[in-house]
């Protein structure tokens, strides 16, 4: 694929049904053949994934110490939901400072110019803290997210150096993809990482480095297994969603 289009495996409404398992998942090869940095989860939702600069870690609902995941896995591991681009970036800012409450708007003029696109972000520097949190795995089939989301960890990192990757995705892309930004984590050390709930960086001179890239091309490839189709999906209540991946 070429630089900043948006390949993703499955949806996240699949997710708010339960639909999970391994056999419905896409590989690792296969989705890295799609995109360098991206996140989504594994098997059963069991943890978070974050893949930077080709690598990719899955980060467990212990806050134990992550594994690398690769494409030669002798498990043979899938993802049941994945969004990869291969990262171009078409802007790149230094700020002295960066918060959860802030990118949005540190993302001028991309926002709101290009509200209505999905746009690729990434943004690594000194963070006075981290907060993470962990989905734990399905204790059943088809154990929705919205269930998993009630038995969460959140871990908080601080004085931390590291790398936050995500999308921003469109208001219409409910049910589809996490609308507004969906940030994973991972630190410079590799041993910290998760979905980011929140974050703030150290005031410094210009150290924060934000880059962000317009996707104007998003390929969705859906599960052609029975499970997936079993019954309808929609797009799912919004509030349910929004407070299943903590962007109440």
């Amino acid at each position: 694929m070429s630089p900043n289009q948006l390949y993703q495996y499955s949806i996240l409404s699949a997710l708010m049904h339960g639909l999970a398992a391994k056999e419905t998942g896409i590989s690792i090869a296969d989705l890295l053949a799609h995109g360098d940095h991206g996140l989504g989860t594994v098997a059963s939702m069991n943890g978070e994934v974050i893949v930077v600069e080709g690598e990719m870690f899955h980060y467990p609902v212990s806050g134990a110490a992550p594994r690398r995941i690769t494409a030669d896995d002798v498990e043979g591991e899938t993802l049941p939901f994945a969004m990869v681009t291969f990262f171009q970036p078409s802007m790149t800012r230094y700020l002295s400072s960066l918060s959860m409450s802030t990118l949005d708007t540190s993302l001028a003029p991309l926002l709101p110019d290009r509200q209505n696109s999905f746009l690729a972000i990434k943004a690594t520097a000194f963070f006075n803290h981290v907060t993470v949190r962990s989905i734990p795995a399905q204790s059943y089939p088809h154990e929705p997210l919205s269930v998993l989301s009630k038995r969460q960890t959140e871990h908080t990192a601080e004085c931390i150096a590291g790398t936050l990757f995500g999308f921003w995705s469109p208001e219409y892309s409910m049910g589809m993809s996490l609308p507004r930004s969906h940030m994973h984590f991972i630190s410079a050390d590799k041993q910290a990482g998760g979905h980011v709930v929140d974050f703030e960086t150290e005031t410094t001179d210009n150290k924060v480095k934000l880059e962000a890239a317009v996707m104007d091309e998003y390929t969705v490839r859906v599960p052609s297994t029975a499970e997936f189709h079993q019954e309808s999906l929609s797009s799912g209540n919004p509030t349910e969603l929004m407070a299943a991946e903590g962007a109440e």
